[in-house]
């Protein structure tokens, strides 16, 4: 049976990794909405940078909700 810590540690790295994956897909689909905009020449609609942070943090926020609530799921199955 795993320790403690090394559970914790098991646990860290999954949600790195989640965090990881959420921001690849941020960055993928902004640069793909930044080429839909570019060649429609229409880039006086793009939202501001401040704007695409916000939205990407918001975004992250509830992937990292999500891995949180499964990786306590998890824990309260090794609990029992």
């Amino acid at each position: 049976m795993n320790t403690y810590t090394e559970m914790i540690d098991k646990a860290q790295a999954e949600f790195l990794k989640g965090l990881e994956q959420a921001q690849e897909l941020n960055v993928k689909a902004l640069t793909s909405v930044s080429e839909l905009f570019a060649k429609n020449g229409d880039t006086a609609k793009l939202p501001t940078p401040a704007e695409i942070v916000e939205r990407s943090f918001a975004f992250t926020n509830e992937l990292l909700e999500v891995r949180k609530a499964y990786m306590l799921k998890l824990a309260e199955l090794i609990k029992n």
